[in-house]
């Protein structure tokens, strides 16, 4: 088949997580343990939910943990995620497992390894761009290590490593290629391969797969190890972003909105950052859902009491989707009149908040005591960072 370039193509993303990652000794799938704070699979979705270049994707999940995966999907706001289907024993039966569900319609299709969490927009780019003009396409880096060809034990050979390239994900195909090659392949058992270039390669020569630059970030998870290093990574990314990304900013404005409604006694500029089902859970357990019961628990407070006033500071923000933020901060009280942070009322503060028709809006905010049972230095210490922030905001 001769590439078109000017053929107009959808292009989907299949996200491969159909793994256990036995050799990471985890109870769960490898693609639901966190890094900084995020399972893998959502760092992964989140970068071809935000790509300009994917119309929709396709999740491949381990069948066990197909509901946790579904979970994870409306919880991260992964919108273009239009299935997630079972995976197979092997990475060639969970490729065609996606291709059984892609439907009629010649497509783009990139697929991803969900433990190649860093994969980055400009790969997928290089990669769309790359399909107008060949029929396949992956991402790779040259090797910096001198590789050896090995039998029983014996060196049998040193390639130019000029000439070699470590694969990585996203590979794309035509998704006509894609299921010609798995056509020919067949059964054959001698036919599986390590990724979807290797199939294409052997049972497709003529097909011309081109090379676009990876990066040594682009790392896939598979040992303990590479997870330590993912989440090094992956926290260095958050913290970027967090000094660059406004979406950041907005959320902790809302924090900050809230927390300047409860000391102005103002119970209306206290529920107005919320969602209209934004639920709040109080230091003493209570809970009140829905803004308006909000504003109406917050008006009888302050009628009815002195209250004291916050000093707060954000310890972090970070996505927990493209449309879903998470907030940490410290609190403590300073009563009425006074000037100290009272210690047994510390606590930690949590903001989830959730964009809707393009506002951002809380929807859960909750308090947790910090008394940290049995380790008053602790307390202490929380209590002399906060009454800095005090004595600086008198």
């Amino acid at each position: 088949m001769a590439p078109d370039p000017d053929a107009a193509r959808r292009t989907i993303g299949v996200v491969l997580a159909g793994g256990l990652g036995t050799r990471i000794g985890a109870d769960v799938p490898k693609q639901l343990l966190e890094i900084a704070g995020q399972p893998l699979l959502t760092h992964t979705l989140t970068a071809f939910e935000h790509s300009a270049d994917i119309d929709s994707m396709l999740l491949v999940m381990t069948p066990e943990f197909r509901g946790q995966a579904e979970a994870l999907v409306v919880a991260g706001g992964f919108t273009k995620v239009s299935a997630v289907v079972e995976g197979g024993p092997t990475r060639d039966d969970s490729t065609r497992r996606a291709l059984d569900a892609l439907g009629t319609d010649d497509c783009n299709v990139l697929i991803q390894d969900a433990a190649r969490p860093f994969v980055t927009s400009a790969m997928i780019h290089d990669c769309v761009m790359a399909l107008a003009q060949a029929e396949g396409v992956v991402v790779a880096i040259p090797t910096s290590d001198t590789v050896l060809e090995v039998d029983d034990g014996t060196v049998t050979g040193v390639p130019d490593r000029r000439r070699l390239r470590r694969a990585q994900t996203p590979q794309g195909f035509r998704l006509s290629t894609l299921r010609r090659a798995y056509a020919l392949a067949g059964d054959d058992a001698t036919a599986s391969a390590t990724d979807n270039c290797g199939v294409v390669r052997r049972f497709l020569p003529e097909v011309v797969i081109r090379v676009v630059e990876g990066s040594e970030e682009n790392i896939k998870v598979t040992t303990g190890t590479d997870l330590a290093v993912a989440d090094l990574l992956a926290r260095r990314r958050v913290a970027a972003a967090g000094d660059h990304d406004p979406e950041l900013g907005a959320v902790e404005g809302l924090y900050r909105a809230l927390i300047a409604g409860w000391n102005a006694r103002d119970a209306a500029a206290m529920s107005a950052p919320f969602a209209e089902d934004g639920v709040i859970i109080g230091y003493d357990g209570s809970l009140t859902s829905g803004r308006a019961a909000l504003a109406a628990d917050m008006a009888q407070i302050f009628a009815d009491h002195q209250t004291a006033r916050y000093v707060v500071k954000v310890r972090e923000t970070m996505p927990l989707g493209p449309d879903a933020r998470i907030l940490r901060a410290i609190a403590g009280l300073v009563p009425p009149g006074q000037a100290q942070v009272k210690p047994d009322v510390n606590a930690h503060q949590t903001l989830v908040a959730a964009r809707r028709d393009g506002h951002w809006r809380v929807v859960l905010f909750q308090n947790t005591p910090a008394q940290f049972h049995g380790r008053p230095e602790l307390v202490e210490e929380l209590t002399r960072e906060l009454q800095a922030v005090a004595d600086q905001d008198s």
